[in-house]
């Protein structure tokens, strides 16, 4: 089912009002149960106006002399910011930019990074919330539902769903027992005797926690959730050992970390996964001096993505499609950069961020936003993609519920509608 028809869907006694809509109901993670993501988080706070905003206003934007040569260009429907030292841009958008769309001005509300990384994944401020790749995956019963290799990740309610392969591949180590080796040795062990009780009280405490917790009038719903997880958990072991073959993503291309989870959602083993990109060097995109290196990071990113999306067209799925059509990616940073130049070259950090996503589910060649004179983000029409000072102001919700409308889950929960011009 194409999203645009799921959206407009009107299946009796499964409506939802919102804002005026109505959405129909997914009864499971997807449709087709194919719908894949990849998150790729560009950490620290990318610099907007080196790729996405083409504004050369002088008297709004300042830009370094390294960027004098820096043109308003377009390719596929986008405009973008065309530099000879970003060739990458220009290349992937002639190869993939008519799959791929521009997100315009989402507010963060906050300078912050801990602040902006969790209201950008999860749309909340709250603890409790789980980020969109938790949320995408809660119901999947595959190996990995959420798979991540590196950066934040906010599990929320959703925890079940969440593989965390940790930063030196931590889960690997625990999964097949070689974390002993790598351990530091205990200066004194308890004895047998010691041992064997310790090990006989906790498993009879987790045996009788279990039995009460899944007794079918067990008092305490939470005792029951957690009793369940457990027997999950206990269940998975044998499972996650498919992701042994995982390396670390830390000092590897994004690519090649990016590669190894394509043979998982090649395989059927993963459903979303996220992974952090810091730019050349591992250096990060937090420019508060020489921002200049944005533009080596960009360069380098669009390299990236180039092979990313290639792999994902030359790889098929289980059902004979290409990965490119049941895998969205998502390209996002925390927070933007201000359109002034401090006194270091650098700039500080700007609430108003873009977006790129690209391939399943996706009008491709879409521009969809704005900014307005002062650079903060325009209202949006959410059905045309225009600015229209009638739409809505965007934030992190948007983006989440376009991502549930993708996959055909039920995005009213967040509180806003997708935007219905980001999908195909």
């Amino acid at each position: 089912m194409r999203r645009r028809s799921f959206l407009g869907a009107l299946g009796a006694s499964l409506l939802l009002p919102l804002g005026g809509r109505s959405y129909a109901l997914s009864g499971s993670a997807s449709a087709s149960g194919k719908n894949r993501f990849l998150f790729i988080h560009c950490t620290g706070g990318w610099d907007q106006f080196m790729v996405f905003n083409p504004r050369f206003d002088a008297g709004t934007i300042m830009r370094s002399e390294q960027e004098s040569t820096a043109v308003a260009a377009q390719v596929n429907g986008l405009p973008f910011v065309d530099h000879p030292d970003r060739a990458q841009v220009r290349n992937f958008l002639e190869d993939f930019g008519d799959q791929a769309a521009f997100l315009h001005g989402m507010e963060v509300r906050s300078v912050a990074h801990d602040v902006c990384r969790r209201l950008l994944l999860t749309g909340s401020a709250s603890p409790g919330s789980g980020d969109w790749g938790s949320r995408l995956s809660a119901n999947s019963s595959v190996v990995a539902p959420m798979l991540v290799l590196s950066g934040p990740s906010y599990a929320g309610a959703y925890g079940t769903s969440v593989v965390r392969m940790g930063e030196s591949g931590q889960l690997v180590d625990l999964v097949d027992g070689s974390w002993q080796s790598k351990a530091a040795p205990i200066t004194q062990l308890p004895s047998e005797t010691v041992q064997a009780l310790e090990d006989q009280f906790a498993l009879s405490r987790a045996a009788a926690f279990q039995a009460t917790a899944l007794q079918p009038n067990a008092p305490n719903g939470q005792a029951t959730l957690y009793g369940q997880t457990t027997l999950n958990a206990q269940q998975r072991v044998g499972e996650l050992s498919a992701l042994a073959g995982l390396e670390p993503s830390s000092g590897r291309l994004l690519s090649e970390t990016v590669e190894q989870v394509l043979d998982l959602f090649q395989a059927d083993q993963a459903m979303c996964a996220a992974v952090e990109y810091l730019g050349a060097g591992g250096l990060g995109f937090d420019t508060h001096a020489g921002n200049d290196v944005q533009s080596i990071h960009f360069n380098s990113l669009f390299t990236e993505l180039n092979t990313i999306c290639q792999s994902l067209e030359s790889r098929q799925d289980s059902t004979g499609a290409s990965l490119m059509e049941s895998t969205t990616v998502v390209v996002f940073s925390e927070m933007a950069r201000h359109p002034k130049l401090n006194f270091r070259g650098g700039r500080e950090h700007w609430t108003y961020t873009p977006a790129m996503l690209i391939g399943s589910g996706i009008a491709g060649g879409r521009n969809i936003g704005g900014y307005t004179d002062s650079m903060q983000g325009e209202k949006v029409d959410l059905e045309s993609g225009d600015s229209d000072p009638g739409g809505e102001a965007l934030d992190p919700r948007h983006l989440g519920a376009t991502l549930m409308a993708i996959a055909d889950q039920d995005p009213s929960q967040l509180g806003v509608p997708p935007i219905s011009a980001l999908l195909a």
